[in-house]
């Protein structure tokens, strides 16, 4: 009889393990990533955003945000332009894969750098006021 309890235990601890997702099954933590976008060569040189040609970038950029790839972005408010995205992305090939497809990279009209980022710190407060 207590050889029939201690298998009945052993299936029923074997059959819940099975069923528990183990620590090495768990998903990877997402990787961030920072576009840094700069003038690129069809950039028009002392015009306003307004005229260069960058309302397909903008409307790249809303997609990736509406599907969560993109966390916040925006315009530099310095003179000589540029600006940042933080994206989420697998792996550096993916975040790579995502700036090629910027209508904005493609055209010319800006350049950017892709940066690995690790977050230390974030504040559940949004960015917009």
């Amino acid at each position: 009889m207590k050889l029939l309890r201690q298998t009945a235990l052993a299936l029923s601890l074997a059959t819940t393990l099975a069923a528990t997702p183990s620590l090495a099954q768990a998903p990877a933590p997402p990787t961030y990533f920072l576009f840094v976008y700069s003038a690129g060569p069809a950039w028009k040189q002392g015009q306003p955003l307004s005229v260069q040609g960058l309302g397909p970038h903008g409307m790249y950029m809303t997609k990736l945000f509406k599907d969560g790839v993109v966390l916040a972005g925006g315009p530099s408010t310095a003179p000589e332009g540029g600006g940042l995205a933080i994206v989420k992305a697998r792996d550096a090939a993916e975040a790579k894969a995502l700036l090629a497809a910027d209508p904005a990279i493609k055209d010319g009209i800006m350049t950017a750098e892709v940066r690995n980022w690790r977050p230390l710190m974030a504040t559940r407060d949004p960015l917009l006021p």
